[in-house]
């Protein structure tokens, strides 16, 4: 997750004002797989706050959460059956062969994408699915947001040719989108969580960024609340038999 996400702070406006959108991307992710009964456990990978995690619940009587940053989990949503353990992509500490179910969210562009790839086929079982999935919020309001706020980092591309030199294969894509109704403190709080925001409180304070914000956006909430798109891609990825 690299640095921005290690401060307390950081983690607690994430674990507030990140949208969870989560939950119908788990029940797309249980339509493609025709589950009938729920498995027995799934790996959530770069879990931050557990949004995604408690919502793999939907899935698996058991779920296992993993973040690098203690400040993250420290946020971490609590629910039954579901637990959380300081680790890395890169290196996790679950069993060779033993996960049936794992899912990356929003995180994979802040992994070592070879390193992470050859440690899921390492402990995905035999005919594992691993889910990548992504988010963006769309309304023309945020069309200002990418040139004031570059991001980071790169966007992530899968690459099925890659994937073949780590026992992976590439199923399919599938696009969700949904809408959601947000005011404007429920907006500036969603920006205040990305990490092009966390960069620019480099430079300036998080004070300042959020009042600069409000002010940008508040003429297109004059009407009340919006509706934006809450949409994304979800990666479905199998380990060979």
């Amino acid at each position: 997750m690299g640095a921005f996400f290690q401060s307390s702070t950081a983690a607690a406006r994430y674990a507030k004002s990140r949208i969870n959108f989560h939950p119908y991307v788990i029940e797309a992710i249980g339509q493609l797989l025709a589950l009938k009964t729920p498995l027995p456990w799934a790996l959530d990978v770069g879990c931050g706050t557990g949004h995604s995690t408690v919502a793999l619940r939907a899935l698996a009587t058991n779920v296992l959460g993993i973040d690098p940053s203690a400040a993250m989990l420290t946020e971490a949503m609590s629910e039954t059956q579901v637990v959380y353990a300081k680790s890395s992509a890169e290196r996790m500490n679950v069993q060779d062969s033993s996960v049936p179910l794992m899912t990356v969210s929003q995180a994979l562009h802040w992994f070592n994408s070879r390193a992470f790839y050859l440690e899921s086929s390492r402990v995905l079982e035999a005919g594992g699915n691993l889910f990548i999935y992504g988010h963006r919020l769309d309304h023309p309001c945020l069309e200002f947001f990418d040139e004031q706020f570059p991001s980071p980092h790169k966007a992530f591309q899968l690459n099925p040719l890659e994937l073949s030199l780590f026992n992976l294969s590439f199923v399919k894509a599938h696009n969700y989108q949904r809408p959601v109704v947000l005011n404007l403190e429920q907006t500036v709080g969603y920006l205040m969580t990305m990490s092009a925001v966390e960069v620019a409180m480099q430079s300036a304070s998080s004070e300042v960024i959020e009042t600069n914000l409000a002010a940008t956006l508040s003429p297109s909430f004059q009407q009340g609340p919006l509706t934006f798109a809450s949409a994304g891609t979800i990666w479905w990825l199998r380990k060979d038999s």
